[in-house]
């Protein structure tokens, strides 16, 4: 959904929850309201309509404290960086942080990778040293689930019934996976060998789980499945990847650089199978449940839609996911494909703000909800100064990373709307360049057979709006301060790997986002 929204008003009329037709078809029936588009249409308009005439009312964003206390619920990246930057800034109130797993704040994109190639042990995952919780006067609360939010009193119950006041509260809550229907699990619902990959104990499922070997199903095309694929097969085992769609990563990259990834993977033996989905498993019990002492249900088979029939020894399920709003829902929030922010990422009620994966906020005259780290970061930078008092809009530009087998693909900008890409070969050797995500890391791409794709440039019109770079870290660098900065190079020399990135010829073609932080 593309709409400008510079604020929210505080108290918007009607159903104050609109969904995405593709979230309702996977979340559960009592939690599915149905909304027209016509409903969608008027309640988006509303928000526009209201502008700066939120503070109309009288009800000013920082008033009616109940007390000096900032909850954040939710303790990945973004909720734990909000609370320490809260420190950074000079915050003096109370700063209590809430995470309903057992676990110290953790990296969450090393789990579908060194961690289950058990490179890293869990002290490794640790976001902050756990004793600087304490000194940095941050309240941690792991292993507790937050059941009712009381927004008219400001009040946050948890499920073990201590009742915390709040003076302004963050929903930090992520998002959670997409999960296989009914149908086609069958009856008995969860099955153990089974798995989706989104936090530190499915890590662990799997990595006690998956061995030399076996034969694992991936369902899903989307950069998840394709790290797990890799990941499986350095562990040894046989993979078959499905994807509903006529190609991998149809939704989030051009078809160019799914053609990248889906050959890497089959030369390393992956069977990828297009325009295929999963019709059901065929499940049976095996062993027995070490925690329950029951006897577990596995799945033995997969059927195809295409009417195969595959043995499987493991699964995994990759299929996209949908941003936690039961929170949201709680206090009556506005909802779109994730709690709808302005741009200082308050939400409608004019005590709560929400950032992170879960969060849909207003950027560049569009909405975006977007999951990744540097996001993450930059979102509790900018909530650390709307709470602060101190605006400070979104500036960086928005960047991801995937590594499979030996490539790291990265990628920065949003290809949304490209209208056609340029292809750039390598030929040679570039110089060694350091790599911005792991600044230990060098790039020593050695010289590859001509023809094979360095960097794909995504272009909208004559407008450079994203690059995807592999294995080729300048490539990377160059393009996310080209496009922060609004500048495109001419397509023609971008194609021709004969002329070095850094003499092509640059126009002014937008005007940028910033320099990227």
């Amino acid at each position: 959904m593309n709409c400008p929204v510079d604020r929210l008003i505080h108290g918007v009329s009607g159903n104050r929850e609109v969904k995405n037709e593709s979230d309702e078809r996977n979340e559960s029936a009592d939690d599915a309201t149905d909304v027209s588009t016509a409903n969608r249409t008027a309640r988006t308009e509303a928000i526009q309509r209201a502008g700066a005439d939120d503070r109309s009312s009288g009800v000013e964003w920082r008033a009616a404290r109940m007390s000096d206390s900032t909850i954040i619920i939710g303790a990945g990246h973004a909720g734990t960086a909000l609370a320490f930057r809260l420190r950074d800034l000079g915050y003096e109130g109370d700063v209590v942080l809430v995470g309903e797993e057992p676990h110290h704040p953790y990296h969450r994109p090393l789990l579908s990778k060194a961690y289950l190639l058990s490179d890293v042990a869990d002290e490794a995952l640790h976001l902050k040293a756990p004793d600087l919780y304490a000194s940095r006067r941050i309240t941690l609360r792991s292993g507790v689930r937050v059941a009712d939010i009381d927004a008219r009193n400001q009040f946050v119950h948890l499920a073990n019934g201590e009742i915390l006041p709040y003076g302004r509260l963050v929903l930090a809550t992520g998002s959670r996976p997409r999960m296989l229907t009914s149908s086609q699990v069958g009856a008995t619902g969860e099955l153990a060998n089974v798995h989706v990959l989104r936090d530190l104990n499915h890590a662990r499922r799997l990595r006690d789980a998956w061995m030399p070997g076996q034969h694992l199903l991936v369902v899903g095309g989307g950069y998840v499945g394709l790290e797990a694929a890799a990941v499986a097969r350095d562990l040894g085992m046989q993979v078959t990847l499905i994807e509903n769609s006529d190609r991998i990563l149809s939704r989030v990259a051009c078809a160019q650089t799914a053609e990248v990834l889906q050959s890497m993977h089959q030369s390393r033996g992956v069977r990828i199978l297009t325009s295929t989905g999963l019709k059901c498993l065929e499940t049976s019990p095996k062993g027995a449940d070490m925690q329950t002492q029951t006897q577990a249900m596995c799945a033995t088979a997969a059927i195809l839609d295409s009417g195969e029939r595959l043995m499987v020894d493991q699964v995994l399920v990759g299929i996209g996911v949908t941003p936690s709003v039961d929170l949201a829902r709680m206090v009556d929030l506005v909802i779109d494909n994730g709690v709808v922010t302005d741009e200082r990422l308050r939400t409608s009620n004019p005590h709560i703000l929400a950032i992170g994966d879960c969060a849909n906020f207003a950027w560049q005259g569009r909405r975006v909800r977007l999951e990744s780290v540097p996001n993450a970061l930059e979102m509790a930078d900018v909530a650390a100064h709307t709470l602060m008092e101190r605006p400070k809009g979104y500036s960086a530009l928005p960047w991801f990373w995937s590594d499979q087998y030996d490539l790291k693909l990265q990628m920065a900008g949003l290809n949304t709307g490209y209208t056609h890409v340029v292809v750039r070969p390598r030929v040679q050797k570039e110089a060694d360049t350091a790599d911005p995500v792991h600044p230990d890391h060098t790039d020593h791409t050695t010289a590859l057979t001509p023809g094979v794709i360095s960097s794909v440039w995504y272009f909208r019109n004559q407008t450079l709006i994203a690059v995807d770079a592999f294995n080729d870290a300048r490539a990377f660098m160059l393009g996310k301060r080209w496009i922060a900065a609004g500048l495109s190079p001419m397509p023609e020399d971008l194609a021709d790997p004969a002329i070095p990135l850094s003499s092509l010829s640059l126009l002014q073609s937008g005007a940028g986002v910033g320099e990227p932080g």
